[in-house]
């Protein structure tokens, strides 16, 4: 059997609820090219946050230094 070949997610497919993203993650491999090396690993745990709702996430408190990059463009 051969492996299939990766396939990189379109921006389109976070466009989504975080829970729907977030069970679609799981089991994706994640790839890195590095030269002539090919690093990879298996999405096997996830966590979804609904934002500045969620009392959960980091946003909710809102804008900080720590967590600016949340608020920044995808």
């Amino acid at each position: 059997m051969r492996a299939k070949r990766p396939i990189q997610l379109e921006s389109r497919f976070y466009e989504r609820t975080p829970d729907v993203v977030a069970k679609a993650l799981l089991g994706k491999v994640l790839v890195r090219r590095l030269g002539d090396e090919e690093l990879s690993g298996r999405i096997t745990e996830v966590e979804a946050y609904f934002g500045l709702e969620d009392p959960a996430s980091h946003a909710y408190i809102g804008r900080t230094s720590r967590n600016a990059v949340l608020f920044g463009p995808p």
